[in-house]
């Protein structure tokens, strides 16, 4: 049987407030113990197949009042290089990491995220982190009218998952 972990979030100690610790601490005594070993993802990958896992959904944490706060970067650079693991991220993220790898396969990947998600495309936050990474939009084919009717946060929402599952 195919054992797949669906939910891990991961992070280092800074990415987190302190009653995460405080909880961690309590709840999952040898978790918390052995906490430089999960964070490092050749260990962590290691750890998840010595207890017949074989995928891991690796989610950020993207809860600064509540939790903490994980980057979809910090994600998709743990989950670099691993099979066992599987990062998921923003679509608009994932369109921004592929115009910084910049490759025409990772344009034309970009261009394909935009015209299967249309109007559910954050296209403000795109706009405003492609001017932060200093990244040019123009080399994407984007409609004026998908405009961001389903904004990202949106997106992330319980109603916007269950609303999109299929994509």
């Amino acid at each position: 049987m195919k054992i797949i972990d669906f939910h891990i979030h991961i992070g280092r100690k800074e990415h987190w407030h302190e009653w995460v610790h405080a909880y961690q601490k309590a709840a999952h005594t040898e978790f918390y113990e052995r906490y430089e070993e999960m964070i490092d993802p050749k260990r962590f990958a290691a750890y998840l197949k010595s207890h017949q896992i074989e995928k891991a959904v690796i989610l950020p944490e993207i809860s600064p009042i509540t939790t903490g706060f994980v980057s979809n970067e910090y994600v998709m650079e743990f989950c670099q290089g691993y099979d066992i693991f599987i990062p998921v991220v923003s679509p608009e993220d994932l369109v921004l990491m592929k115009l910084l790898a910049g490759s025409p396969l990772d344009i034309q990947d970009a261009q394909g995220i935009i015209d299967v998600l249309k109007e559910k495309i954050d296209l403000d936050y795109l706009s405003i982190m492609s001017r932060k990474l200093r990244l040019n939009l123009r080399k994407l084919k984007i409609e004026i009218s998908q405009s961001a009717f389903c904004t990202k946060s949106y997106w992330q929402s319980p109603c916007g998952r269950s609303k999109n599952s299929s994509v």
